[in-house]
């Protein structure tokens, strides 16, 4: 080591290294989705940290990262040794990675985005009881919650299956050891393509072979799943016709020797088929026997939590698609048991909660050209200055462009000119005025009398009204004889 030797390894081992790194840490997050740990924010944040570090240095992390890889001492190990691994993680306890925080906090739900106030108007129990722990979606959820639950988030509304020595630890030795065959020989019969792990499954009991039939391990060995929520043994209103039940299912798994077999179920049906050795038995043994044997591989397909959503040709059942795995929409269909479920029964209510909408894939548009601004060198005041005085003078454009054609041809009033003031006409009146000795600016306007017409005798009465019109017409040319020869009225009439 004090000669400081560099080992040299060719590119093809070293890229194929990294590449398998990267799938590993990729197929422990999908096993953490499916197991949901009380720690999986911890535990994802620090799987994310550790992917990013195959190809390069992670420029930042989140706190609870950088606490994760304290108390891992990340540094101390990565300095030593060059490289980081996880040696006591263990998917199958409860608690993963014992060395990282047992729980996520509040801040880190927070940085995962979590929304941990609920929605108003996004769930109401319909007169049941609340979602909880035992009964995720309510005692009484409606069958369209349960298949949406079913299809995203089935471990959510599963129980987990265990073992029961006093349910299994009593069945019949021959039908054990078909339903181990029958496990071996299902597996084998799907596409290797579709598996995660290469290989056949040979279960070594029959603890192994139903575990093999749990939720978890089918997650675990296909690539791509879609669950189907099933509604045999349930009560209360369910739209659609009746699914046969798992127990049921031993028909169509193991059809008696009557039965014609077509596709993939004729090659099962010849030895050494599993259903060729359940034939042959049969044959060894007596009705009630088989009604015996029958019975144990019922409730042995009873306990599975999962089982391929196959089909057979019968006499009820014609034309249809002989399969054992049904593939569809790049998806294998796998069939949930309903005594699985966490609930009570099927609500007749026709409401169903709101799913969660998913967020859109692009930035919004104010956002978006905010950052624009921003990495064109522009500060983030000045950006959004410039946004909100183009947004103005847009709604401005806009309300002027967009208003109806009735306010387009309304006519506008014209506006009133001002008239300018003749200030020279005003300087030669006074100038006259003041010439005249002022005596225009006295003028009076002359008064006329007025006629009075009084009713009497009709006789006298016009020879009076003639008299009167006679002098006003006398005193009528007295005055405009006096405002021709003067220019201004006389003093006697204005006393009069």
């Amino acid at each position: 080591m004090i000669s400081q030797p560099i080992l040299w390894i060719p590119s093809h081992v070293w890229f194929h290294f990294l590449a398998k790194r990267i799938q590993t840490i990729c197929y422990v997050q999908r096993q953490l989705y499916t197991i949901r740990p009380p720690n999986y924010g911890i535990l994802t944040g620090l799987l994310t940290y550790l992917l990013q570090s195959v190809i390069y240095t992670p420029p930042s992390t989140s706190s609870h990262v950088n606490e994760s890889l304290a108390l891992l001492r990340f540094r101390q190990v990565v300095d030593r040794y060059g490289m980081f691994f996880l040696h006591d993680l263990d998917l199958t306890k409860e608690i993963c990675l014992p060395e990282v925080l047992p729980m996520d906090d509040l801040n880190v739900l927070q940085s995962l985005g979590v929304k941990l106030t609920k929605k108003k108007g996004t769930y109401k129990s319909c007169g049941l009881d609340l979602p909880s722990d035992i009964h995720p979606l309510g005692e009484a959820p409606v069958w369209a919650d349960i298949e949406r639950c079913i299809q995203e988030e089935p471990w959510t509304l599963m129980r987990t299956w265990t073992w029961s020595e006093e349910r299994l630890g009593s069945l019949n030795q021959t039908a054990c050891q078909l339903f181990e065959k029958f496990t071996t020989q299902i597996w084998t019969c799907l596409n290797n393509k579709w598996r995660t792990e290469q290989g056949p499954i040979k279960p070594s009991g029959l603890q192994d072979a139903l575990q093999c039939w749990t939720l978890h391990n089918i997650h675990a060995q296909i690539k791509s799943v879609w669950c189907v929520a099933c509604n045999a043994n349930l009560t209360g209103s369910i739209p659609g016709r009746r699914m046969p039940s798992f127990a049921d299912r031993r028909a169509l798994y193991f059809p008696a020797a009557s039965e014609d077999l077509a596709g993939y179920w004729k090659v099962l049906g010849t030895a050494p088929g599993y259903i060729a050795d359940y034939r042959n038995a049969c044959a060894k043994l007596t009705m009630d026997e088989i009604e015996e044997l029958d019975s144990d591989l019922g409730t042995l397909l009873s306990e599975c939590e999962c089982l391929p959503q196959s089909t057979r040709t019968s006499e009820t059942t014609s034309g249809t698609q002989q399969v054992i795995w049904k593939g569809k929409n790049q998806k294998i269909h796998i069939l949930t048991n309903p005594l699985f479920y966490k609930l009570r029964h099927i609500s007749n209510s026709t409401h169903r909660r709101s799913a969660i909408r998913a967020p859109p894939t692009h930035t919004p548009t104010k956002v978006l050209q905010k950052h624009l601004l921003e990495q064109a060198g522009i500060s983030k005041e000045v950006a959004q200055r410039t946004l909100n005085w183009a947004r103005s003078l847009g709604k401005q454009t806009y309300a002027k462009e967009n208003r109806s054609g009735k306010a387009k041809n309304r006519r506008a009033p014209p506006q009133r000119k001002k008239r300018p003031r003749d200030t020279s006409g005003e300087d030669n009146k006074d100038s006259s005025d003041v010439s005249n000795g002022g005596k225009n600016s006295q003028r009076v306007q002359p008064k006329r009398s007025c006629r009075r017409i009084v009713v009497s005798d009709p006789d006298t009465e016009d020879e009076e009204s003639l008299g009167e019109l006679d002098t006003e017409d006398e005193s009528l040319d007295e005055l405009d004889t006096e405002e021709s020869d003067e220019g201004e009225p006389s003093s006697d009439y204005n006393d009069e």
